[in-house]
């Protein structure tokens, strides 16, 4: 994916590849909290069939989901 930025004076371009393993899990926090779903809930359904955290852990952080749906870039958000 190819995203132009640009600032005033220069353009940058920034490659951002999607780790297809990463995103289903992404994808499965997103929906499940626009499904009204808590933080708490959301590390119950990650943990409950053994879906490993980022770092590789059995163990979910409540941070770990907090950070990830406030993250502009996988939020699809980008700014200048």
């Amino acid at each position: 994916m190819k995203i132009r930025k640009s600032n005033c004076h220069e353009t940058n371009i920034i490659n951002l590849v999607i780790d297809d393993n990463e995103a289903k899990n992404v994808k499965l926090i997103f929906n499940k909290y626009l499904q009204d779903k808590s933080i708490i809930g959301i590390v119950s359904e990650l943990e409950r069939p053994g879906i490993k955290s980022p770092t590789g852990k059995d163990k979910w952080c409540k941070r770990t989901i907090d950070v990830m749906l406030s993250n502009e870039k996988y939020k699809g958000m980008f700014d200048c």
